[in-house]
């Protein structure tokens, strides 16, 4: 992290230029080495500089991989008497189990070669985005 760069401000740091092209490359991880965003980090936190004084830098150039939900329901209404209906709903949350991991995507501002490494967990891959798929069963009875 930059620590003794020229911020923009005197609280407010800029985000970081990039000085050379940026590429993802998710890795699975495996053994004691946790899945990342890319495969050699350290090439990626050598691809910026820290801004110099009044300039902005690059917001929000990299990004973990996509996310989709797809929700579903389905319910039928049954008569039952004159004046009582039973109706069944099952819903899906998340109906194609799609996992897609992410962490913390905010290392963009103040990277700087100069003050060291990254640390061990940079743009590790630590959770995943929503839920996994939820299902619930109800029955109402209206009478």
């Amino acid at each position: 992290m930059d620590l003794g760069g020229w911020p923009t401000n005197w609280n407010v740091r800029s985000w970081a230029t990039v000085i050379r092209p940026v590429q993802t490359s998710p890795t699975r991880g495996g053994g004691t080495v946790s899945p990342n965003l890319f495969s050699d980090p350290k090439a990626f936190y050598n691809s910026f500089r820290s801004p110099a004084p009044g300039e902005t830098g690059t917001r929000n150039i990299i990004r973990y991989p996509g996310f989709i939900g797809l929700d579903a329901g389905l319910y039928k209404s049954f008569a039952i008497g004159e004046k009582v209906k039973l109706t069944a709903r099952w819903e899906v949350f998340n109906v194609t189990n799609t996992q897609h991991l992410t962490g913390n995507a905010d290392v963009t501002n103040g990277l700087d070669p100069q003050f060291g490494s990254p640390s061990a967990a940079f743009y590790n891959f630590t959770s995943i985005q929503g839920t996994p798929r939820v299902m619930q069963f109800a029955l109402r009875l209206d009478f």
